[in-house]
């Protein structure tokens, strides 16, 4: 039985053809989405506006980035915002598109990534596609990815699973080029995204205590953490020098895990691993199913790596843990497709020329081509109306564009405007968009004030309180004014407040600027010192702190 699992787990034949098969359908998939709008998917404000630093400072790296009021530490790491900026300047295309072929092109390749990871751990080609194919539909392994925000967390998951491929394969072979290869990546994953650098620390120990417990594999983890920590420190060291650590210590403030919330709990594992919500499938949870299928494999066969793999995510991991679980629960799904692979070639051998073996093996072909199809379907069908994070793939209306440019022309550079919010900050695209493409300040716009510490909880509950006023009078309005910094405008994006935006042209209080179907402009000039209204309004935002 060994010598025909030795047999078939190694198919070094048509490689190639796997590797265009699993690219060709994550890069149809993915566009199938990035057609629904010319402008970027939802997020991605923030880092449009420091490309365009970036290219301001002749490629240098800013102090300061000049989103929402030039006060955030240009902190951010910076690797995918100077590859938008590179390509905005090399390529025929405009930053817009810049932000939607980043994403694109990086999140095509983490599935790559995650078939040569799946290839260097099980040696199989089956394997390989298997996980590759899951890591390709699987909704929740792209949503984020090629949104606009994407253009940083594409390329840092890229260049993280590309680590982890260097690294197992220097562990397993001993190579020292391995492990400079896998060195390179961890430094680009710290240049990309902190939460992902996170993720990466945290997989390292778990591929060290079971691919690597040897001489050459302590001492190479060692290399490898001292080599990132150099290659890296240009950047962290110039940050530390223009604004020490409150900057690193703010984020991580803002950030959050399992055991840091204190929310594990009993069970809290089992909790989260048998939630079928968490791969927003939008059909039938089928990679759920599988992943589920490859745990018990690897559970029963006592090959416990991808188990504690996932497990380490969950606990240590932050608020993008979701996206970076479905990493080992692809490749479990990959050891589940071996263990098929095998059971079906013993099958072969004791049923040899039987007619029963004819029927299991269509039987069988059927299910799996029959599963495929809704994988495939989700990674399709995933998207707004579907429920679940797929209502997060959406971008700004060609309207919307259009009248918050508008907002540019119609106000002063030292504006201070409040977008009427309409969704979660995270979600909120003209709240987040407005700042970038106008360059005036939205004072309840959370993306970046993670860098500022007691910033970000801050703006994060004054768009939490705006968001509430989204359907009251405009005495709502001042009360919130009354709360946090007052505003001179109001914009209400369209299709949002419809009753609001009713109340506020006939309010005495504020004076339209414009009204079209991509969002309404009102001017606010103030109540006067010592009115009535002034006090009726402070008593007002007195017992509306108290009730929040």
């Amino acid at each position: 039985m060994e010598a025909l699992r030795a047999r078939i787990a190694v198919r070094p034949t048509a490689f190639d053809g796997a590797v265009l098969f699993v690219a060709t359908l994550a890069a149809a998939v993915r566009l199938r989405h990035l057609m629904r709008s010319e402008f970027p998917l939802n997020d991605g404000g923030l880092f449009y506006a420091m490309a365009r630093d970036v290219q301001a400072s002749r490629y240098g790296l800013p102090e300061f980035t000049s989103y929402n009021g030039g006060d955030i530490p240009f902190s951010y790491p910076p690797f995918g915002i100077y590859v938008a900026a590179l390509s905005d300047h090399l390529l025929p295309l405009d930053l817009e598109q810049v932000f939607r072929l980043v994403p694109l092109v990086f999140s095509v390749l983490t599935v790559l990534a995650v078939f040569l990871l799946a290839r260097s751990l099980f040696g199989s080609l089956v394997a390989a596609v298997a996980a590759g194919l899951t890591f390709a539909c699987v909704p929740r392994a792209f949503l984020w990815l090629i949104m606009g925000g994407g253009v940083t967390r594409a390329p840092g998951l890229f260049v993280a699973l590309m680590a982890l491929y260097f690294l197992d394969r220097a562990l397993q072979q001993r190579s020292r080029w391995m492990l400079l290869w896998a060195t390179v990546c961890s430094a680009l994953t710290v240049l990309s995204h902190l939460e992902t650098a996170w993720f990466l620390a945290t997989s390292v120990p778990v591929f060290l205590l079971w691919r690597g417990r040897s001489r050459f594999g302590v001492t190479g983890v060692a290399l490898f953490g001292l080599g990132t920590v150099a290659l890296t420190a240009p950047w962290w060291g110039l940050v530390l020098i223009r604004h020490g650590l409150s900057p690193f210590l703010a984020a991580m403030e803002s950030g959050g895990t399992m055991l840091s919330q204190g929310s594990l709990g009993a069970g809290g594992l089992w909790d989260y691993l048998q939630n079928p919500e968490m791969t927003s499938e939008p059909l039938f949870p089928v990679f759920w199913l599988l992943a589920l299928l490859g745990f018990g494999v690897a559970l029963g066969r006592g090959s416990l790596l991808l188990p504690v793999w996932w497990a380490s995510i969950v606990l240590i991991g932050t608020r993008a843990a979701p996206t970076f679980v479905i990493v080992p629960m692809a490749l479990l799904v990959g050891g589940a497709a071996i263990e098929v692979r095998w059971w079906l070639a013993w099958l072969g051998e004791q049923l040899e020329g039987q007619a029963v073996l004819q029927g299991v093996r269509f039987s069988l072909t059927t299910f799996l081509v029959a599963g495929v199809m809704v994988l495939l379907g989700s990674g399709l069908v995933v998207g707004p109306g579907q429920g679940r994070e797929g209502d997060f793939l959406q971008a700004l209306s060609v309207a919307q564009v259009h009248a918050i440019e508008r907002v540019e022309r119609a106000t002063p550079e030292s504006a201070q405007i409040l977008v009427l919010p309409s969704d979660d900050w995270y979600v909120d695209r003209p709240a987040e968009w407005l700042p970038a493409l106008t360059g005036r300040v939205s004072l309840a716009t959370p993306q970046g004030q993670e860098w500022l510490p007691g910033s970000f909880e801050e703006h994060a509950y004054a768009h939490w309180l705006a968001w509430g006023c989204s359907g009251e009078a405009p005495r709502c309005l001042e009360r919130w004014a009354q709360r946090f910094e007052g505003f001179d405008y109001v914009f209400v994006p369209g299709q949002c407040c419809s009753e609001l935006l009713a109340t506020l042209r006939n309010d005495r209080r504020y004076d339209a600027v414009f009204v079209e179907p991509g969002g309404a402009l009102f001017a606010r000039p103030g109540l006067t010192p010592g009115s009535a209204d002034e006090a009726e309004v402070s008593r007002e935002s007195a017992e509306f702190d108290a009730v929040q």
